[in-house]
């Protein structure tokens, strides 16, 4: 996340968004070697525990990287190929998120 710090920003996001991107990497790091660790002395609630935070930082982290970059569309290059790949990324966080609502429902 370090790495896309300086970018992000350039893009126009918001310290809020860096935050909530910074937050659910560090969850994603922590628990991310949890779950083998876990998985190896055969503690499957940890593990599961491991996993959900993974998995929901990983979420995270990936739909506001995804809405940072849709919301500054104009920033990348005009051409049809890269603002049609944008709209793609986009079609697809919405298909994601509609998932996760019909997972939970």
């Amino acid at each position: 996340m370090r790495a896309y710090y300086s970018t992000y920003a350039s893009l126009g996001a918001s310290q809020l968004y860096q935050t909530l991107m910074l937050i659910a990497t560090v969850a994603s790091c922590i628990a991310g070697p949890g779950i083998g660790y876990f998985d190896c002395y055969f503690d499957i609630d940890m593990h599961m525990l491991c996993t959900q935070i993974f998995t929901i930082g990983e979420a995270v982290y990936c739909l506001t990287a995804i809405s940072v970059i849709v919301s500054n569309k104009d920033k990348f290059s005009q051409s049809s190929y890269v603002q049609s790949r944008i709209d793609y990324l986009e079609y697809a966080r919405y298909f994601t998120l509609f998932l996760g609502v019909v997972k939970f429902v």
